[in-house]
């Protein structure tokens, strides 16, 4: 379960990437040529909030397991 929780968080956070550089493209690219700064700043916003989402889903339901499973490997004193 602990190697099924680190692929999950491996396999998410790769899907993230992936759709905050769509996401950039598609801003990028929709705005003129002259407003390249105000583009480049916009496509900030979707990867900072998909970050933090990633961040919050893999804290409070990835991390539990794997810390179960790590816990569960520990001696007990």
């Amino acid at each position: 379960r602990f190697r099924a929780a680190e692929r999950a968080m491996t396999v998410s956070l790769g899907i993230v990437l992936l759709a905050e550089a769509t996401l950039r493209v598609v801003i990028v690219y929709s705005e003129p040529e002259h407003a390249v700064l105000n583009a480049s700043l916009l496509s900030q916003l979707p990867a900072i909030g998909l970050f933090a989402l990633w961040f919050v889903v893999a804290r409070f339901a990835i991390v539990p397991i794997a810390s179960n499973e790590v816990d569960a490997l520990m001696p007990r004193n």
